[in-house]
């Protein structure tokens, strides 16, 4: 293999490829990145436990030309940190017949002992159904307003997961931990099959950001225990997680004794300042008071308190006193892009709904603490 290439190139390209090699294995091949040169592409391959990841780009013969095609596998860490460290100029990379691989710019030269691309895993090798096309930029988002709500404990395995269901033109992504839920959705267009799966929240926090700023549209295809993942530049196979992913259309409530409009940036600085006592707290509690005025409220027996009264947009209904997890509002609040927000709760001991107001997407279910 022969080829010259520009530093900011590789570097680019072995940056978005070693996401996926896997971080602690005794198998030295793991930990490695395939190469493959041919006339007119040059792909990058690694894999872990949970996904792989295949990053191509095109032969222009500019940023990229190919004297002699071929197949290696090296040290993805070494080989990253060493080509980071070049100059910002052409590179001559060559691999001999023993699978040394040569880097040269000008005076400059590393030898890198690499591996044989024959005892690298191979690529899933199955029949596929095309589920979805999705825009890059849509599909990051979708997944963006629910991963944060994915369990990180191995209690129940399955929650560590994103659900993905796809039902009249819809899809619809849930995650929940048990102590809250994000949901989320978007419209289909084209061609579209109904389904229903769940892909490990880690995996895709990954690697979606390598779709997230493109128009262009993502396929997602479905084989047996695997989403692929594609576009013109990445293609990522996902192990699908087993089990029964709860029913949770139930569990989100249709009205609200209780509403409350809140500007979001308003609640959010609110919430960060009660937030400096309450994360000392057990489970980070807060106090909202909804009577006369809206109030947030904590308390520390060593620390101190805050107390807070807060201006809102709206209010109607029942008066309320609920105790929750600022941590978990918090992080609703921030991947909702609205300029204002709507509470909705029955009662101190049942779950709230936070949602954009006048919107129904996306959706987080809060489960209250039990005080005193």
């Amino acid at each position: 293999m022969r080829i010259t290439v520009q530093q900011t190139t590789l570097i680019t390209a072995l940056s978005h490829a070693a996401r996926g090699v896997e971080a602690r294995t005794t198998m030295p091949i793991l930990s490695g990145l395939l190469w493959e040169v041919e006339t007119h592409a040059m792909r990058f391959t690694a894999t872990n436990d949970d996904y792989t990841i295949v990053h191509r780009l095109p032969i222009d013969g500019e940023t990229i030309r190919v004297t002699a095609s071929g197949r290696v596998v090296l040290p993805a860490k070494l080989t990253t940190d060493l080509v980071r460290r070049l100059p910002q100029v052409p590179l001559e990379v060559t691999v001999d017949a023993q699978n040394v691989v040569h880097f040269s710019a000008g005076a400059l030269e590393y030898t890198v002992h690499g591996m044989e691309a024959e005892d690298f895993p191979r690529l899933p090798t199955l029949p596929l159904t095309t589920m979805w096309h999705v825009s890059g930029r849509r599909l990051a988002a979708l997944f963006r307003h629910v991963l944060f709500a994915v369990a990180v404990d191995q209690t129940r395995p399955i929650l560590k997961g994103v659900e993905l269901v796809a039902e009249e033109r819809r899809l619809v992504a849930t995650a929940t931990d048990s102590h809250r839920l994000a949901q989320s959705e978007l419209e289909l267009v084209g061609e579209a099959t109904d389904g229903k799966l769940v892909v490990p929240g880690k995996s895709v926090q990954e690697v979606i950001g390598l779709f997230e700023a493109r128009e262009e549209p993502v396929e997602l295809a479905l084989g047996d225990k695997v989403l692929v993942m594609q576009d013109d530049r990445f293609t990522v196979y996902f192990r699908l997680l087993s089990g029964a992913y709860p029913d949770t259309r139930m569990l989100i409530p249709r009205e609200a004794k209780t509403s409350v409009t809140f500007e979001r940036l308003r609640l959010i600085d609110a919430l960060e300042r009660a937030f400096v006592i309450a994360q000392h707290n057990r489970n980070q509690t807060v106090r909202l008071t909804v009577g006369e005025t809206v109030e947030l409220f904590t308390v520390h027996p060593e620390l101190g308190k805050y107390n807070e009264t807060i201006a809102v947009r709206a209010r109607q209904g029942d008066d309320l006193v609920i105790w929750f997890n600022a941590r978990y509002l918090l992080d609703a609040l921030k991947y909702i892009d609205a300029e204002a927000v709507a509470i909705g709760a029955n009662g101190a001991l049942s779950p709230f709904v936070v949602r954009p107001e006048g919107a129904t997407v996306p959706t987080h279910l809060i489960v209250p603490v039990k005080t005193g």
